[in-house]
């Protein structure tokens, strides 16, 4: 028998990029040079090719801008803010209920984005919309998405990432006064989420919903079984602060890391990790959590939430949670409705009840 054996090689080819200029002074019917820059930030994102920039000069764009092509894995889309500009996107209120900034949404695939030193600014009160938004939907899956050094403020939720986006990155960014934070939902997978600050999350009484948490993942368990998790998370070194609930509420999610992150004056638990055995929709159990290395202290301050923890792992399984510090919580670490968790080498200061535990019947 002879067996031959064929050898594929893929060489990655950069394509040649293009950079364009938007500023509020332009026009779209111009070149989109520097000389003679767009107006909207929207005719570059229905122009750019794999590998090209956009340069958006300072100023206050009104427009919900919804990307139309991908870049690839050596020619990424980049959209960026003129070096030293501040440029604000401020979703238009156009009197629907759903308002972006800025939207990756259904019906395309779309990867290969970055997105740098923005400032995205929602409507506010009774608007459901994400700041920043990437919604993927079997083929239509979002993949690759960087969000860089933004500054995201008014909107029902700051990032949203739901159904299906991977292997994507949320860095540096400053994320204040939305309903939510940032919020993954439903087969969020190999996504990193680092170095932000986000703070000042609230609760918007004319919004069904809105719970006010720094960061929260969760999923639907009726709509794709155990794939429908979101998986291979990692939350590291962020600062999270002042929100009217859990700082970080982890559900229905495996493989996720935890590391090194601050979380203070949280109205309720500093991070949490959740399940609910019980629940209708048969959400699954967290499973391979690690929490270590983060400082979570001053948390439980709302009225609401008076004897909440540091640290909560409730009903989850397999879990690790050390190196941590936990001071001045009413508890320090509570563990209840959990298997295979290993608490060691955590340090707890200044708390009424520095660890309580019970077990799932």
């Amino acid at each position: 028998m002879i067996v031959v054996m064929v050898l594929l090689v893929c060489i990655v080819v950069p394509v040649r990029a293009t950079t364009y200029y938007v500023a509020t002074d332009g026009n779209d019917s111009n070149p989109g040079s520097k000389a003679q820059p767009w107006k909207t930030i929207q005719k570059a994102a229905d122009t750019m090719q794999a590998g090209d920039t956009v340069y958006i000069k300072a100023g206050t764009y009104v427009e919900e801008v919804t990307p139309k092509n991908s870049g690839s894995e050596a020619n990424w889309i980049t959209y960026q803010a003129y070096p030293g500009d501040e440029v604000i996107i401020e979703s238009p209120n156009n009197g629907t209920p759903s308002n972006y900034c800025i939207i990756l949404g259904k019906y395309r695939p779309l990867e290969y984005l970055h997105f740098k030193n923005l400032t995205l600014k929602g409507v506010g009160q009774g608007v459901t919309a994400a700041c920043f938004e990437a919604i993927g939907h079997g083929d239509e899956v979002k993949s690759h998405i960087i969000l860089e050094g933004l500054t995201i403020k008014n909107g029902y939720c700051g990032v949203a990432f739901r159904y299906g986006v991977t292997d994507s990155n949320i860095i540096d960014c400053n994320i204040y006064d939305n309903g939510n934070g940032i919020s993954f939902y439903a087969a969020i997978r190999n996504t990193l989420i680092s170095g932000n600050q986000i703070s000042h999350s609230h609760a918007d009484p004319n919004v069904n919903n809105s719970k006010g948490d720094g960061i929260v993942m969760s999923g639907n368990y009726s709509q794709i079984p155990d794939g429908n998790m979101c998986s291979n998370i990692t939350i590291t070194n962020n600062l999270v602060h002042h929100v009217d609930r859990q700082g970080m509420l982890v559900t229905a999610s495996k493989n996720v890391l935890i590391r090194g992150n601050h979380c203070h004056h949280n109205g309720a638990t500093g991070i949490q990790t959740e399940s609910d055995p019980s629940d209708p929709n048969k959400v699954p159990i967290c499973r391979n959590i690690v929490i270590e290395d983060n400082l979570c202290e001053d948390n439980s301050y709302s009225d609401k939430y008076k004897s909440e923890t540091g640290i909560w792992v409730d009903d989850n399984n397999d879990v690790i949670v050390q190196n941590n510090i936990m001071r001045r919580n009413p508890i320090g670490l509570e563990i209840t409705g959990s298997f295979n968790v290993i608490a060691r080498n955590n340090i707890y200061m200044k708390t009424v009840a520095q660890i309580a535990m019970l077990q799932r019947g």
